[in-house]
């Protein structure tokens, strides 16, 4: 019997020249993604900025910009 676990991914927010990493365990990129976006709102980050998710292999794999606005935190 096998079964599929999730993986973690490198995730990192990048604004002017200062960047953040975190690591994140997810299905996928885009469920990383997600949990990255919630955790930099959880923690009051305002501040716009680019996220790169990378795989276990350091291959970026998505890449997007955050702003934070009520309702609508992510832009692709």
């Amino acid at each position: 019997m096998s079964s599929h676990r999730e993986t973690f991914f490198d995730c990192r927010f990048s604004r002017e020249q200062n960047e953040y990493q975190f690591h994140v365990r997810a299905w996928n990129a885009k469920e990383a993604e997600e949990h990255l976006c919630a955790s930099l709102r959880g923690n009051g980050v305002q501040e716009p900025g680019t996220l790169s998710i990378r795989d276990r292999k350091g291959v970026e794999v998505l890449r997007s910009s955050y702003t934070f606005a009520a309702g609508n935190e992510l832009t692709s």
